[in-house]
């Protein structure tokens, strides 16, 4: 049997980590109400050591195949399909059985675990999902462009061998050489971090600093536009951070953006707004997801995608800086106060510091609001709005001297110089809105002066055609 529907009550921090990736739907419920494994679900990674495709899928089919590791509920395996004549991306499905060892899913074997089939049902949307919007991608070819393709279902009832493993075969957003946004921001960081500490020309480290901020905005601008594609095809994706945004290089050496990772992603109807079971990384979501007992906890019902829209804000903001919005703003976090942490460790809740901070930033009146409700007052000084955001939220990752020839903030001066120019920052403070009504869509966020000269382009899959 799995491990879903874990009593989660008295969890310490490792206790979590494991568990969540054995129940997720559980746990990011219950974390409206304890916070307790909030840095699980920010960033989890499991290992994988197996070396060959299980039993039951293809081994005629797929060859090079690579391992690239497991998360929460899957794996996730790279191999040409000779089938379809391209580099894919294959998902597979797995349980957990009380010893801690896993097993692959199977229709035989989730059906006879209600909580697994649920969560393999959740899974399958994903790919499901992926191909209705792609029926819709010849309305902007560039905007879908840069969501992930699912190719084949080998997952949903009737589709196999009932006793095979449970798959699907997605696009390799990866290619040769790509890395999630994730993993490019900490590659920035070291790099200026390391140029920091050498001598080296003031003018070579400006034309660094220039070149780092286009791409940045490059990768920006077209996470919006899948953002885009995704709202006018009525999905709000739910779960946007670095670890879901894959960068690679096209056969000229431009960046292309692919979103991937849909498990948490939703249609935009009236019931979903309202549900309080939905997946989103902390770290990210906007304020309305921790209030359970709000009109709409899982998104706007009137501006549905303002959810990924304020997610979007806080990843670039961690682009430019290599920390998190949430990360700098809880700096101003009181001292938790001594009775709510006696109360709190009475009731034997774990992680009663992490609670603390989270209700101190989230709350209606938190520290969040405290900041961003008077840089959306009209009345505010301009100069004031930007030396708030720069103190506070456009900072360097690594404390360093503001000083000339220091790249750190010479990606940053050069960011906010472009920013002012073209008024960028009422657009970004909307993004960041605590009230999700007044948050732009993602179609104004791509007209706005800052972004619109950026050149995009559509990336192309040069053997989309199944060949013969």
């Amino acid at each position: 049997m799995g491990q879903a529907g874990l009593d989660i009550a008295h969890l310490t921090e490792a206790d979590g980590l494991q568990a969540f990736a054995h129940d997720e739907q559980s746990l990011t419920s219950s974390l409206r109400q304890r916070f307790e494994i909030h840095k699980s679900l920010g960033r989890t990674y499991l290992n994988s050591d197996a070396a060959q495709l299980p039993e039951g899928v293809s081994k005629t089919r797929y060859t090079d195949v690579v391992n690239l590791g497991s998360g929460n509920f899957g794996e996730l395996w790279q191999a040409f399909d000779k089938s379809l004549n391209k580099t894919v991306a294959l998902k597979l499905f797995y349980g957990t059985n009380s010893d801690g060892s896993r097993f692959h899913l199977t229709q035989h074997k989730a059906k006879a675990d209600n909580d697994l089939w649920t969560d393999l049902q959740a899974a399958i949307q994903e790919c499901t999902s992926a191909m209705l919007m792609e029926e819709r991608a010849s309305t902007n070819p560039k905007h879908a462009s840069r969501i992930m393709k699912c190719y084949e279902d080998h997952a949903s009832d009737g589709q196999q061998n009932p006793d095979a493993p449970l798959h699907l075969i997605l696009e390799d957003c990866a290619g040769a050489e790509g890395v999630n946004l994730l993993s490019w921001i900490t590659q920035q960081q070291q790099y200026l971090s390391a140029e920091a500490t050498h001598q080296r020309e003031y003018q070579e480290l400006t034309h660094d600093a220039k070149a780092l901020v286009d791409e940045i905005l490059n990768i920006f601008k077209q996470s919006v536009e899948g953002l885009d594609f995704m709202a006018k095809a009525g999905y709000i994706h739910h779960d946007i951070k670095p670890e879901n945004i894959m960068l690679k290089k096209d056969d000229e050496g431009n960046m292309r953006v692919k979103l991937i990772d849909f498990g948490g992603i939703m249609a935009d109807s009236k019931e979903n707004c309202k549900r309080i079971d939905t997946t989103a990384s902390p770290l990210y979501a906007g304020p309305e997801w921790f209030n359970e007992s709000g009109p709409n906890p899982g998104f706007s019902c009137d501006n549905p995608s303002s959810f990924d829209i304020y997610a979007i804000a806080v990843v670039l903001d961690e682009m430019l800086t290599g920390k998190t919005m949430f990360e700098k703003l809880s700096a101003n976090v009181t001292i938790p106060d001594g009775a709510w942490m006696d109360e709190c460790k009475q009731k034997m809740e774990p992680d009663c510091e992490d609670k603390w901070v989270f209700s101190q930033l989230k709350d209606e009146g938190g520290i969040e609001m405290k900041f961003l409700a008077p840089l959306m007052d009209p009345n505010m000084d301009v100069a004031d709005k930007y030396d708030s955001i720069q103190r506070t939220l456009m900072h360097p990752a690594v404390p360093l001297p503001w000083e000339k020839g220091n790249p750190h903030v010479d990606v940053l001066a050069r960011y906010l110089l472009r920013a002012l120019d073209s008024k960028w920052y009422d657009t970004f403070i909307r993004m960041l809105a605590f009230d999700p009504e007044q948050r732009p869509q993602p179609a104004e966020v791509l007209s706005s002066p800052l972004l619109i000269d950026i050149q995009t382009e559509t990336d192309s899959d040069p053997m989309a055609e199944k060949t013969t």
